[in-house]
C-alpha cells in the first residue's frame, strides 16, 4: 500500500470504500474478515443522508456502518509490525464512519421531530371532527407545513417553525378550520392562492380531504397547478428556483453516472490486458488504471453544494460556487489533456471494450459551466 497517497483515498465520496480498492491494497493477513464485503454494503447504503426520504433508508445506513466497523476491527486485530500500512488505513475508515455517523444522528433527530410532528397534527386532525381548531399554514411552492391547535398560532411564531424546517421566505396563512360532509374545510376572508395541491398533500397521512371556504362558500380551483393564475404562481413563491436545483441536480448526477460508466470500462480494458499475461500490456494496464482512479471528483461535489445553497437561498454562497465550478471544469478538461494519449487508447482498444470519456464527460462540463455562467 502507497500509505500517503492510498489514505488520501479514504474519505467520504472516495475511491477506497469499494471492496476491490481494499483488496488490492490491504495485506494478505487481513482478506478474510469480510472488509471488502462491508465496504460493497457501505457503497449501497451509505448516501448523502439529506436524500433519504424515510427512517428506513437510515437503518440501512447505520447497519451498514456497524457491519463495517466490525469487519475492520477484526482486520485490525490481525495486522502486527509489517501491516503498518494496513492499519493506518484501518484507523482513517474508522475515523471516516466516525463522523458519517454523526451526521446519521442528526438525520435521525431531524425524522424523529417529523414523526412526532406528524403524530401531534394527526391527534390534533381527529379533534376537528368535534369543535373548530386553529389553523397555521406555512407554504412555499410545493413544499409546506401544516399545525392545527386550540389555540391560534401567531404568524411569527409559524414564521419561527418555517425557519426551522428550512421553508425560509415561505407565505404564512392562518385561520379557523372544522370538520364537515367528509372534508376538512379551512376558512378564509379572501380568495387564497390554490392551496389544495399541499394541502391534500399533507393531510394525506390522516386520511382526510381538504376543502377551500371564502366567507362560508367553498371555492374550486383547476387540478392542474400549471393553469394557476398568476397572483397563485407569484405566491408559490421558489417554484422556479425548484427546477433550478433540479437542473444543478441533473448535471451533478449525469457527470457522476459518466464517470463511473467510463471507470466501469477501464476495469474491464485492464481486465482484457491483464488476460494476455504480456509484460507491456500489464504496464499499459497499470497506466490506465491509475487515469481511472484519478478522474476528478472535485466537480461533483462543488454542484452538490451549489444545489444545497440554492435550497438554503444562500444568493452569496451560490455565486461563491459558481466561481469554484468553472474552475473545476477547467481542470477537468485539463486533465482530459493531460492524459490524452492514455485516453484515447482507452476508447480505441483493440479489444472492443466499451470506453466513452472525452464525449460524456466534455458534455458535462459544458452544462456545468453553463449553470456557472
Amino acid at each position: 500500500m502507497d500509505k500517503k497517497k492510498d489514505l488520501k483515498d479514504i474519505k467520504l465520496g472516495g475511491p477506497a470504500f469499494k471492496g476491490d480498492w481494499w483488496n488490492k491494497r490491504c495485506s494478505s493477513r487481513c482478506k478474510k474478515e469480510g472488509v471488502d464485503k462491508a465496504l460493497d454494503a457501505w457503497s449501497s447504503y451509505c448516501t448523502d443522508p439529506d436524500r433519504f426520504e424515510d427512517s428506513d433508508q437510515l437503518g440501512a445506513a447505520k447497519m451498514a456502518c456497524n457491519g463495517l466497523r466490525t469487519a475492520l476491527g477484526k482486520a485490525r486485530s490481525k495486522c502486527g509490525k509489517l501491516q503498518g500500512d494496513t492499519k493506518a488505513a484501518i484507523d482513517k475508515y474508522l475515523d471516516v464512519i466516525s463522523g458519517y455517523e454523526k451526521t446519521l444522528s442528526e438525520k435521525e433527530k431531524e425524522f424523529e421531530a417529523d414523526e412526532a410532528e406528524a403524530r401531534n397534527l394527526n391527534k390534533a386532525l381527529k379533534q376537528t371532527r368535534q369543535r373548530e381548531m386553529y389553523y397555521g399554514l406555512v407554504r412555499k411552492g410545493k413544499e409546506g407545513r401544516l399545525f392545527v391547535s386550540k389555540k391560534q398560532q401567531p404568524i411569527k411564531r409559524l414564521t419561527r417553525k418555517a425557519k426551522a424546517t428550512e421553508i425560509k421566505g415561505a407565505m404564512v396563512f392562518i385561520g379557523i378550520c372544522d370538520f364537515a360532509e367528509g372534508k376538512l374545510r379551512f376558512h378564509f376572508e379572501e380568495k387564497p392562492p390554490n392551496l389544495r395541491p399541499i394541502l391534500r398533500k399533507l393531510l394525506a397521512d390522516a386520511g382526510m380531504k381538504p376543502a377551500i371556504f371564502v366567507n362560508g362558500e367553498e371555492i374550486d380551483y383547476p387540478e392542474d397547478e400549471s393553469n394557476l393564475p398568476d397572483e397563485a404562481l407569484e405566491a408559490a413563491g421558489d417554484f422556479f428556483a425548484g427546477v433550478e436545483r433540479e437542473q444543478v441536480e441533473k448535471v451533478r448526477s449525469d457527470l457522476e453516472a459518466r464517470r463511473l460508466a467510463a471507470i466501469r470500462g477501464v476495469a474491464q480494458l485492464q481486465k482484457e490486458l491483464t488476460a494476455t499475461g504480456n509484460h507491456r500490456a500489464t504496464q499499459i494496464a497499470d497506466i490506465i488504471k491509475q487515469l481511472a482512479i484519478n478522474f476528478p471528483t472535485t466537480l461533483e461535489t462543488l454542484l452538490a453544494e451549489l444545489r444545497q445553497a440554492i435550497e438554503d437561498e444562500d444568493e452569496e454562497r451560490a455565486e461563491m460556487l459558481k466561481g469554484g465550478i468553472q474552475t473545476a471544469a477547467a481542470q477537468w478538461a485539463s486533465f482530459l489533456s493531460a492524459n490524452a494519449d492514455s485516453v484515447a487508447g482507452c476508447e480505441n482498444n483493440p479489444w472492443g471494450v466499451k470506453v466513452e470519456i472525452v464525449g460524456p464527460v466534455r458534455s458535462s462540463l459544458q452544462e456545468a459551466i453553463g449553470l456557472a455562467s
